[in-house]
């Protein structure tokens, strides 16, 4: 991982484990690695995520924007999954994140 090869053969990176187990420490290490290679980092609580694509689907081209925004990232952290259970459409945007990336 410290070569961060697998960022250039499109894989993904699933930690997974209980409640301080160390999850987002090894996917801010591996951002970390990634900035340190000139790539594109970026990193979102869910949670914040949820609110952010709240606020934008007041606007107009609002979400479009921001699925722009996040899928031009190289790494894109997404954590604290299960805080928030994302279901309709936040549900739908984050699968079109997720194709998109």
């Amino acid at each position: 991982m410290a070569t961060c090869h697998f960022i250039e053969l499109n894989r993904n990176l699933v930690f997974q484990g209980f409640t301080g187990s160390g999850k987002s420490y090894l996917a801010c290490a591996v951002a970390r690695q990634a900035y340190a290679h000139s790539l594109r980092t970026g990193d979102v609580r869910l949670p914040d995520f949820d609110e952010e694509w709240q606020q934008t689907t007041a606007k107009q081209l609002g979400q479009l924007k921001l699925l722009n925004q996040y899928s031009n990232y190289s790494v894109l952290v997404l954590d604290e999954w299960q805080l928030v259970r994302p279901a309709g459409e936040f549900l739908k945007f984050i699968f079109e994140l997720l194709d998109r990336r």
